[in-house]
């Protein structure tokens, strides 16, 4: 499930912890559905390839490969029909304009001219023709649903080789009595001089269709060289797989051809395990995938059964080696989370998308044996709360305490998903390294490792000191060691230790420093269409007010709200933001009191001109406090410490990731550490819901 609209970085890539949408898929009200058990068999369409409005991860053709080969076919009421069967991988494309750049002698001069094709970011194939006893490497790229767009890329192409559009109207040969009949007629063509494919309908009944022609002249052309008396191809209707070849690997392999409209075809693999290879994701899948054009492109849906989509959802979304109950906590909320968009279509051609959109799902590829264990164990098991699946949300870490789902999304009616403690959240602090804020002998001021320093003494005012103990330690702003690198220590520069903090992670973090011109730009550049923005620099920024949890409700800016969509927005205002339950610290606003009593309010009055100096005892001023650096240490009343800024900046100090809705996946973690069963961490983050009986 998705922490943001923009992904954040995160040092732990083999774990995804994630969280739901926050904006763009916000629950209203709790779905209205009547709450049954479902087979861990109930196939479920999940989408790995698809363009939508929100994103799009498709490509002109998609290459297919089971272990021991793939059957291609189509599926009639729910039941699988295989039409053709290939030993090896296998690609697939819709049936539309495409530019053809160049026909080569040789596979090595075609893989020339394609490499020029990828260096200018656009797609490739090389197809294999061979006419009049004469093979022919053809590079095209495509595919394109209206002519315009593949004029415009004809044009962009025409430096690599005299390019052509083709197209998808043909002739046909009529029907033939099988396979083999529909392929000697091809092979007939062919010697003749013509493009010819074979093709298979969903019915099973074979055709020949001769041609790649853009334009009906260019149709009646062909016609005319085969002596006339051909009919056009009939597309309706539009079930078909028309089989030409690719060059892929060193080998020609099929490549099916199918009708640009919702037409749907199907891939089961051959062999054991039976799973499929979608080369494009680098990842196999159980079940079935699907082909199905849509939006001008074809997208890839896995057609796959519960209970084997969860075993690629649950190491992806936990990691192998957590506690068991954990895991199985995270088996139930993904199982009805999946149950509840069965059936909804919601992106069109699936029901629910592989990425944090949803769910995040890495397929067979992905799977472990103790998250396969988890999903075994709580077979068939939901929650539900008045007869209806609960909106499982579930998120990476909630930073000690749950967000209400009324507050942070504005969403009534959702009594389960309540601000609950979340205690356990600490968890991910473990593994954590200790970072120190230090001071150089220069005067700066940055994070660096402790692992890096040897603690040595004291100084005067009470602060440890320390020596550098290697070469080039990196010095960062923020203790987050993605930050940018402030300067780096070398091996024995003392240091003065002012603090320390465990380095970010999803339990605490901090994200900054911004100035108050960049925190104008943030904001007005995130803002929402007729939301507020502000008019100038940011010279105070504070949150005005708390939800449950203290999860932040209202921020302000030069003292007026800036208001959002929902609380959860202000994640995305701030740059992405891990988390709304965050202070914001300002660490150019402090009171500053000379020798004589006058009390001097910064930022304002270094707005108004001010600046601070140091006085020594003999009562020269020096020119600046602390050099030419911004940050410095100020002391104030019973000895506390902090550091500040010369001018404004701002510091966010956050705890937790994602939405802070539902279940902790941290939390889960500790609670089952500290003795927890899967079922009562459930009903803690979701309260009053009932958990079905195992089947």
């Amino acid at each position: 499930m998705r922490t943001s609209r923009v992904s954040a970085a995160w040092k732990k890539v083999s774990v995804c912890l994630v969280a739901v949408t926050m904006a763009g898929a916000l629950i209203q009200t709790p779905m209205i559905q009547t709450a049954q058990a479902v087979s861990g068999s109930t196939p479920i369409r999940v989408g790995l390839m698809m363009k939508t409005s929100s994103f799009n991860t498709t490509t002109d053709t998609v290459t297919l490969q089971g272990r021991s080969g793939l059957q291609a076919g189509f599926y009639t009421g729910g039941k699988f029909a295989a039409r053709y069967s290939s030993t090896g991988a296998v690609k697939a494309s819709l049936d539309n304009y495409y530019v053809l750049v160049g026909s080569y002698a040789t596979l090595g001069e075609a893989q020339t001219a394609a490499n020029r094709i990828d260096g200018m970011g656009m797609s490739y194939d090389i197809l294999v023709e061979t006419v009049s006893g004469q093979k022919q490497y053809q590079v095209i790229n495509g595919y394109y649903e209206y002519r315009t767009q593949a004029d415009a890329a004809r044009t962009k192409l025409a430096s690599i080789g005299a390019a052509k559009v083709r197209g998808y109207l043909r002739l046909t040969a009529g029907k033939q009595v099988s396979q083999s009949a529909a392929e000697a007629k091809v092979n007939d063509l062919r010697a003749k001089g013509h493009e010819a494919y074979p093709l298979v309908r969903k019915d099973g009944t074979w055709e020949v269709w001769i041609g790649n022609e853009a334009s009906q002249a260019e149709l009646d052309s062909v016609n005319t060289k085969l002596g006339g008396g051909y009919a056009k191809a009939d597309y309706a209707p539009a079930d078909y797989l028309l089989i030409k070849k690719s060059a892929y690997s060193g080998m020609e392999i099929p490549h099916f051809i199918q009708n640009s409209a919702k037409q749907e075809s199907a891939f089961l693999p051959i062999g054991t395990p039976a799973v499929t290879k979608v080369a494009e994701k680098a990842r196999e899948y159980r079940g079935a995938i699907l082909i199905q054009g849509y939006n001008e492109k074809p997208h890839v849906i896995n057609y796959v059964g519960l209970d084997d989509y969860l075993y690629g959802v649950l190491p992806q979304e936990m990691a192998s080696g957590w506690p068991m109950e954990a895991l199985k906590a995270q088996a139930v909320a993904a199982r009805t989370y999946a149950v509840r968009k069965m059936g909804s279509n919601r992106w069109g051609v699936a029901d629910i998308s592989d990425d944090v959109w949803d769910q995040a799902y890495r397929g067979f590829t992905r799977e472990a044996t103790d998250t396969n264990q988890a999903v075994n164990e709580t077979m068939g098991q939901v929650l539900m709360k008045n007869g209806a699946y609960v909106e499982t949300l579930y998120s990476s870490n909630h930073g000690g305490f749950s967000g209400d789902v009324a507050e942070i999304w504005g969403s009534q009616g959702i009594d389960y998903l309540k601000a609950v403690p979340s205690p356990w959240d600490a968890e991910s602090t473990r593994r954590e390294p200790l970072t120190y804020r230090v001071q150089l002998p220069s005067g700066q001021i940055g994070w660096m490792r402790a692992s890096g320093v040897t603690k040595d003494g004291t100084n005067a005012a009470g602060f440890a000191t320390g020596v550098v103990n290697a070469d080039a330690q990196a010095v960062r702003p923020v203790p987050n060691y993605y930050a940018s690198t402030l300067t780096t220590a070398s091996k024995g520069t003392r240091v003065v230790i002012l603090d320390e903090e465990i380095e970010y992670n999803t339990y605490n973090w901090q994200k900054g420093p911004f100035t108050p011109n960049e925190m104008m730009n943030m904001i007005n550049q995130n803002q929402a269409s007729g939301y507020p923005t502000v008019s100038g620099p940011v010279y105070d920024l504070r949150v005005t007010k708390w939800g449950q949890g203290d999860h932040m409700l209202e921020v302000s800016a030069n003292g007026k709200p800036v208001t959002v969509t929902n609380a959860d927005y202000y994640r995305y205002l701030f740059n992405d933001l891990w988390s709304t339950r965050a202070t914001i610290e300002q660490q150019g606003t402090y009171t500053v009191q000379s020798a004589s009593g006058v009390k001097s309010e910064y930022p304002n009055a270094k707005l108004q001109g001010q600046e601070l100096h140091v006085v020594t005892a003999s009562g020269t001023a020096t020119t600046s406090i602390n050099g030419s650096n911004d940050q410095f240490v100020l002391l104030g009343a019973g000895g506390k410490s902090r550091v500040v800024t010369k001018t404004q900046s701002y510091i966010f100090h956050g705890n937790g990731w994602g939405h802070a809705l539902g279940m902790s996946q941290w939390g889960a973690h500790g609670a089952a550490v500290n003795g927890y069963t899967y079922d009562k961490i459930l009903k803690h983050y979701y309260q009053g819901v009932t958990l079905t009986e195992k089947q």
